[in-house]
């Protein structure tokens, strides 16, 4: 096993989770398609630092997410816009056990009592302390995050309604939608 000081996350991780070396400093394990490694930062510097690479930084990516996808507890963070990469955490981001997966990398998830059991692209399975609807709610919000920016990176114009006002499309008396109501605005 080895220690690298700089890590830009890139298409490859698979994901990344904090470990203690053996002097008892928080570090960044990360695992690629075909290997694993160990980054002498904490996971958040490790994410600040790619955020920052790309003239970004954390805080101001954290309030972007919620712009897009404001009813989340927890954020994916894009780690990279330029290539869509994005990271989101199985918990709180803040604590020292957090696993921040790539979304791109799951494969599928299944209960395992408890827990999550998450099958990774690189032939991998991993078990998380967390409930399969609350890991997939973060994976889909994951996905969400990355759809809409890819759309932003086609088209600089993205319109987002407001989430807020929703209009409903109901069955009618005669068992048809009543896709009228966009005549009548």
């Amino acid at each position: 096993m080895f220690t690298v000081n700089y890590y830009i996350i890139n298409l490859q991780m698979v994901l990344m989770m904090g470990e203690y070396n053996h002097y008892g400093k928080l570090c960044t394990r990360i695992m690629e398609l075909d290997k694993t490694f160990l980054v002498d930062k904490e996971p958040l510097a490790v994410l600040n630092d790619t955020i920052n690479y790309i003239d970004f930084d954390l805080k101001g990516a954290q309030p972007e997410t919620k712009l897009i996808k404001e009813n989340v507890n927890i954020c994916p963070i894009l780690g990279n816009p330029l290539h869509s990469i994005c990271a989101f955490p199985s918990q709180a981001y803040k604590s020292d056990d957090t696993i921040w997966f790539n979304p791109i990398h799951i494969v599928k998830t299944s209960a395992h009592g408890r827990h999550t059991l998450v099958d990774l692209s690189n032939g991998y399975s991993i078990e998380v302390h967390s409930r399969l609807s609350s890991f997939n709610q973060k994976w889909q919000n994951a996905q969400f995050l990355r759809r809409m920016t890819t759309k932003r990176e086609k088209s600089p114009f993205t319109l987002i309604v407001d989430q807020k006002k929703k209009n409903l499309l109901k069955k009618d008396s005669s068992g048809r939608y009543n896709f009228e109501i966009f005549l009548r605005k």
